[in-house]
């Protein structure tokens, strides 16, 4: 492991650096791809939930949705 010479040793570890490199490029995609798609479809399962909630309280109460009974609520 000298600054001049290389050997057999010093190859092997080179060659494994390059593989983890390569395998942490692969993992950190597919992570990235993961995480995206998750926030989507966390994003997607919100929006569903607080529409039909609106809709609900629009239907089955005298408010005019979630604004108008969260405002009701902290005014009086």
């Amino acid at each position: 492991m000298g600054l001049i010479f290389n050997d057999e040793r010093d190859e092997q570890q080179q060659a494994m650096m390059q593989t983890t490199a390569i395998g942490l490029t692969w993992q950190y995609r597919y992570l990235t791809v993961k995480w995206a798609f998750y926030c989507a479809l966390a994003s997607a399962t919100s929006f569903t939930v607080a529409a039909v909630v609106d809709y609900t309280i629009v239907r089955t109460t005298d408010y005019s949705g979630m604004v108008d009974w969260f405002l009701s609520s902290i005014t009086g």
